[in-house]
């Protein structure tokens, strides 16, 4: 099955992140470093990751230079 990477600004369109909650997703930071884990929760500052290890990590919004999901590509 063809996959397709979604990229998503945090500080650009908060609105669409909503629809990822409770999924894998990867998260970049403005240094570098990258996380995976599901999109438990969004507020007006911050989101929290679950990662595999069932660890909460909570990030700022302006820490974070993109969030990129895995979605199925309709082909």
């Amino acid at each position: 099955m063809p996959k397709r990477l979604v990229r998503l600004d945090p500080n650009d369109k908060r609105e669409a992140i909503y629809a990822y909650l409770n999924r894998e997703i990867s998260l970049v930071m403005m240094n570098g470093n990258t996380f995976f884990g599901t999109l438990l929760t969004l507020t007006d500052q911050e989101l929290t990751l679950l990662d595999k290890r069932n660890h909460n990590h909570v990030f700022l919004y302006s820490e974070v230079q993109e969030l990129v999901v895995d979605t199925a590509a309709p082909w």
